[in-house]
Formats: structure tokens, C-alpha cells, sequence
């Protein structure tokens, strides 16, 4: 059985954050030598898992589509308006080889990053791409019975919903013999990272798999048991502590959970953060606590806008310090902290220059400081119900609330997730505590706010916020009581 903890992970683009490392330090950095202050740093902040996207070798054949595609060709201009052929590396996920980039190193230089990044209490998460493979891939001239054939060509790999992405072949999810290559390929790879990001999980689920490609089949039966369960089961049995993270939608999540995933992608979570209301939210936060410790929680990834040039930075950052403080891993975006508003292709290796935000920059600082305690690691969590602040006033609505406690030790987070001044009690009658009376210390502000603790038990915790401001609230000596606790406890 295992308990997850609520953890925090850092995604870098490898291409982008090498070339402009070596920029930096005027010298060539790959793999081997990243000076140890970059990991040193990530650790301070608080982060325990190192997403290292786009390390395995790119396709040079589906680089040629990414140096001719006028569709790409004209969003490279939009974002990097002097992008040369040379700035072009070609998709990450349209892989020629599981084998780091020769620009990166080899796989020693990968094992030893692994290793240096495991003393200093990080693990490394690398990409598997479970869907298909690029144009000119290590497979095709040995083994083209594992792509997906319509008589007299190989089909491009493709989501339904979409156009086939064409520097892509489409693996054949119906061959028996593709997935025991594809689970000895995961056992492989998995010795040289803690963990991997599986992209488009769902699309190689059964059912999702036989209803995409039912034309090409022919009545051929998929296999009885789901590939992620027994590829999870046998990485698992070699690595018992590896970590399996789904890029997932179409609300399969819980299934993909079941199938043995560690983690999955929230991306509707995401989406109410950048476009919904309190109420929403707060009834996504209501689902079963399994999930949600399990689930991917971000305002940010290579796939998304910026958050920045998605939302004003106010609800930005109202939307940050909900998705760094709910259960679940939490994923943050190179330059998210910086501020960065630019979302470049994953076809381009280099980005263009911006300003560092500093409003940002401090703002991440200061929640940084205030989640990497150890009551977001491994405390218990509650949401807090809030209640009308006087007849009348429905601003409580806007407002969110919940508590993490830890060995007497506790967080409260509130936030007014609205462009309106908002008022409301929150519903504390479940607390206890060492002393009668209590100080709440807000965390960024370092003003104390002196309460009763019957009086708050009784009446509520009454809150007034400006538009999109939020309150992080530090408290010792108050904790749940073990009626609450019990309900929350989650072991998996």
C-alpha cells in the first residue's frame, strides 16, 4: 500500500535550459556538468521532483517536417521573430531512439545525473511517449509490423479529436508482441530516471485505442489485459518506488489511477482556475481525496499559455497560490517564476529574451517560503465551508478556504478567487487547541491577528479580502479534531 504525499515538481525544457545555460556560464554545459547551485536552488524552494523534458533523441526525419510545416513555420515567427533553421531541434515527441540527444551526452552522463540529484533529495522524471514514435525511428526497419499500417503506408500517430500529427508514426496498441517490446523498452529506461511523464496516456487505453483506429483493425481484438496495468505492474516489480505520471484528459483520469499511474494530469482543475468562478473550484476540491492527492494540479506546462498571458496577473497569482497549496503534485513551469509571457513551440530550442517580472518573482518567493513546510508534505487537509458575512451578502461565494495541520502546526489559506471586495465566515467549529487564545501570523505580510478560539468555533473566522487577494495563514498549537483526521487520512 502506498501513502502519497503532496510533493512539488519543477519542468524544464533540457534544450532550452542547456543552450541558454551555456549562454550564461560561456562555456558548453550538457548533462554531465549543470553547476550543482541550478539543483541546489530547486531543492530550497521546496521541490522534490525534476521533470527533464525532451531528453531522449529527436527524429531528424520528423525535424525536416518542423523546418517545413507552414503552420509551425508561422508560430515560430509570431514568438521568435529571427528564428533560424538552426533554432529548430524538431519535436521532442517524435523520438528516433530512447537515448539521450548527442547534445546532451550519453547514458552514463544521465545515470550520474540521476545519482547526484538523488543525494541531494531530488528525483529525476524523464518523457515516455507511449502513443508513437518519430519518422525515422530505431524500430522501423527491423520491426514496421509494430506501427499501425493501412496496406501500403504507416499511419501518422493521432488523437481523434485532431489531425494526425504528421512527423509521427502510430504504434500498434493490438499486437501483443509490440507491447511486450514496449514494456522491456520501459524496464530499460527506467533505471536511469525516478520516474516518467507518459504523454497522451489515454489515447493507448483499450477501448480508446480500438475506437480511433476500429477502421484499420478489422475486427482484430485488442489484447484482454490493459497495457498500463501490466507494463506499471512489471516496471514496478524492478523499481518498486517509480513514479508514473499521466498527461490525461477526457476524464479518464480516475481509470488511468486504477491502472496503476501515480499521478495524473488535472487539467479541469486548470481550466477553472483560468476561466471559472470560486464555486466551481471549490466543488472540484470536494472530489475524494485519493484522487486529488493523486492528481497533477498547474497553471502552467509546455503545452499551456503562460499564465501570465492567460490570465491579469492578479487572478494569476490567486490561481497560483490555490494550485500550490491543494492536495496533489504540483507543477511549475521554467520561468513561471520570472514571469515569462512568451509559450514557445517545443519545435524551437532556443526562446526569445524577456524581462524578469519582479512583482512575480517576489510574489513565488513568498509562496515558496510558505508551502515547502512540512504540513504540505505530509499533513492533513480540509476544506474549510464558508457562510454569509450579513443578510445580503453573496460575495462569500468568491472566497475558498482550507487548512493543513501538522504536529500542532498548521496553514490556513483563503482566497477571494473574484474582481470584488469579499467578506465570509469560515466554518472552524472542527478545530481544537493548546491555548484559549490564538495568534494567526500572515505569512507575507507578518501581521498577527489575536483570536478566541471558542469564540471562532462558534461564530466562525470572519475574512474580508480585496479583489483576487489572499491571506496564508501560519497557527501553532491549533490542529484538527481526530474525527477530521480520520476522514482524511489516505493510504493507496
Amino acid at each position: 500500500m502506498k501513502e502519497y504525499t503532496n510533493t512539488y515538481l519543477y519542468e524544464i525544457n533540457t534544450f532550452v535550459f542547456l543552450d541558454k545555460l551555456s549562454e550564461q556560464l560561456n562555456k558548453k554545459i550538457s548533462l554531465k556538468n549543470i553547476p550543482d547551485t541550478v539543483w541546489k536552488d530547486l531543492k530550497s524552494k521546496g521541490f522534490q521532483y525534476v521533470w527533464l523534458m525532451g531528453v531522449w533523441q529527436r527524429s531528424q526525419q520528423s525535424r525536416s517536417f518542423s523546418l517545413t510545416s507552414p503552420e509551425l513555420k508561422k508560430e515560430y515567427t509570431e514568438v521568435l521573430g529571427d528564428w533560424t533553421d538552426e533554432d529548430v531541434s524538431g519535436s521532442p515527441y517524435a523520438i528516433s531512439e530512447y537515448k539521450p540527444d548527442s547534445r546532451f551526452g550519453d547514458f552514463t552522463d544521465l545515470k550520474k545525473l540521476k545519482e547526484k540529484l538523488n543525494n541531494l533529495g531530488l528525483k529525476l522524471i524523464l518523457d515516455f511517449v507511449p502513443n508513437h514514435m518519430g519518422l525515422d525511428n530505431a524500430w522501423l526497419k527491423m520491426h514496421p509490423e509494430r506501427f499501425l499500417s493501412n496496406k501500403n503506408y504507416i499511419e501518422h500517430g493521432k488523437d481523434p479529436y485532431f489531425a494526425p500529427w504528421r512527423d509521427t508514426l502510430q504504434i500498434n496498441y493490438a499486437s501483443s508482441e509490440t507491447r511486450k517490446a514496449l514494456s522491456k523498452l520501459l524496464l530499460d529506461i527506467g533505471q536511469y530516471c525516478d520516474g516518467l511523464r507518459c504523454d497522451m496516456a489515454m489515447l493507448v487505453i483499450n477501448r480508446i485505442f480500438e475506437q480511433t483506429w476500429a477502421h484499420l483493425l478489422g475486427g482484430t481484438q485488442m489484447p484482454r489485459e490493459e497495457f498500463w496495468s501490466a507494463a506499471i505492474a512489471k516496471v514496478k516489480g524492478k523499481f518498486p518506488n517509480f513514479i508514473f505520471m499521466a498527461e490525461a484528459y477526457w476524464g479518464v483520469e480516475w481509470e488511468l489511477q486504477q491502472m496503476g499511474f501515480d499521478y495524473t494530469y488535472d487539467k479541469t482543475f486548470y481550466d477553472r482556475l483560468v476561466e471559472s468562478d470560486a464555486n466551481d473550484i471549490r466543488g472540484h476540491l470536494r472530489a475524494d481525496i485519493d484522487y486529488q492527492n493523486r492528481s497533477v494540479r498547474f497553471i502552467e506546462n509546455h503545452d499551456e499559455l503562460r499564465s501570465l498571458l492567460s490570465m491579469p496577473q492578479e487572478r494569476a497569482e490567486a490561481a497560483a497560490v490555490i494550485a500550490m497549496t491543494v492536495p496533489g503534485l504540483k507543477m511549475v513551469f521554467d520561468g513561471q517564476f520570472e514571469g515569462k509571457k512568451i509559450r514557445i513551440p517545443v519545435h524551437l530550442k532556443r526562446e526569445p529574451l524577456e524581462e524578469v517580472n519582479e512583482r512575480s518573482e517576489l510574489f513565488y518567493q513568498k509562496l515558496m517560503d510558505f508551502v515547502r513546510h512540512q504540513e504540505f508534505a505530509s499533513g492533513d487537509w480540509k476544506l474549510i465551508d464558508v457562510n454569509k458575512a450579513g443578510n445580503g451578502n453573496e460575495s462569500f461565494n468568491n472566497i475558498l478556504a482550507w487548512i493543513w495541520t501538522h504536529n500542532n502546526h498548521s496553514k490556513i489559506v483563503v482566497v477571494n478567487f473574484s474582481d470584488v471586495e469579499s467578506q465570509a465566515w469560515l466554518d472552524v467549529s472542527f478545530l481544537n487547541g493548546k491555548n484559549e487564545e490564538l495568534q494567526l501570523k500572515e505569512w507575507s505580510t507578518q501581521e498577527i491577528y489575536e483570536r478566541n478560539l471558542e469564540d471562532i468555533k462558534e461564530q466562525g473566522l470572519y475574512v474580508a479580502l480585496k479583489p483576487w487577494q489572499s491571506h496564508l495563514f501560519f497557527c501553532v498549537g491549533l490542529f484538527l479534531e481526530s474525527s477530521q483526521i480520520e476522514k482524511m487520512q489516505v493510504t493507496l
